[in-house]
């Protein structure tokens, strides 16, 4: 039997493409008696689906904190900066936690076991959850309080601070206290970001600097990993399974373009020649998950 062009479109379902009008939880589909009508699809962001099929938004779908925050902590506590110090709550509401002496400079964060250090070149103090908790003066000898640093970052038990173009280590397991015996590590500029992976640190400073090692003690400067600088803020850390790799990655927006580092210290500027913008001192970068894909997204 042979069949027209007609009948055969009658027979097979179609598909009517992609439906922003109707409500994104009630689509029209082939049902059972009717398989032949076409289905429809939708975009749905913060959902779930829920043991008997059913979308079912989440809270924060379409509430938006609608301040003027600032440095919002990229390691997922709610912390961020708004004249004082804030934790965004579930229900997108924030409490103040405590005033600080330079709420305008940015805010760097360090996660640190169950703590998170919190630093912006004036003001230094740990947070856990509401609390707020101020460094202790140490009193042995050698031993020095934590300085107040532009850029924090925790690496293999030792809390790293940047203060001015100086890299300080804390002790091991002390992250409130240094010894004034261990070692410094001074670059040519004012450092714009420092990015642990797992063999190393990735420094930004006049260019971008890779520290090799696992400890102070070890870290050796195989020198300049890239001939550009760092704009702070927009230094992020990532699965390597994402590009199929294993251990860590760091991604960063340079002067110059966006630049992947990887565990053994190599640079590579991935859009040199291709994209162009203006740099600028400041900046901010995600790592997102969208139609299948991962993207890193920056702010300069």
């Amino acid at each position: 039997m042979r069949f027209s062009a007609t009948e055969l479109r009658f027979q097979l379902p179609g598909f009517a493409g992609t439906n922003n009008v109707q409500d994104a939880k009630r689509l029209n589909g082939p049902v059972v008696g009717n398989p032949s009508v076409a289905p429809e699809s939708a975009m749905i962001s913060n959902f779930d689906i829920t043991d008997t099929k059913s979308a079912v938004t989440r809270d924060g779908n379409t509430k938006v904190y609608t301040g003027t925050p600032h440095s919002l902590d990229p390691n997922g506590s709610g912390y961020f900066v708004e004249t004082t110090f804030k934790l965004l709550l579930p229900t997108y509401s924030a409490v103040s936690l405590c005033s600080l002496l330079a709420p305008t400079l940015p805010m760097s964060y360090a996660k640190c076991n169950y703590l998170t250090v919190c630093s912006n070149g004036v003001d230094l103090f740990m947070a856990q959850s509401n609390t707020i908790m101020q460094f202790m003066a140490p009193t042995a000898q050698f031993k020095v309080p934590i300085l107040p640093a532009q850029h924090v970052a925790f690496f293999n038990r030792t809390l790293y601070y940047a203060v001015g173009n100086v890299l300080y280590p804390s002790d091991t397991d002390n992250i409130e206290q240094s010894d004034t015996r261990a070692p410094t590590f001074v670059f040519n500029a004012p450092i714009t970001m420092v990015m642990p992976l797992d063999n190393g640190i990735v420094v930004g400073a006049d260019k971008v600097y890779w520290l090799a090692g696992q400890v102070p003690e070890e870290l050796t400067s195989l020198g300049d990993g890239y001939d550009g600088t760092a704009v702070a803020g927009t230094g992020v850390v990532f699965d390597a399974s994402l590009f199929g790799g294993s251990g860590k990655i760091g991604m960063f927006t340079a002067n110059n373009g966006i630049c992947l580092c990887t565990n053994s210290g190599q640079i590579q500027n991935l859009t040199l020649n291709k994209i162009g913008f203006t740099a600028q001192q400041q900046g901010a970068a995600i790592i997102r998950k969208k139609n299948g894909c991962n993207q890193y997204l920056t702010w300069v």
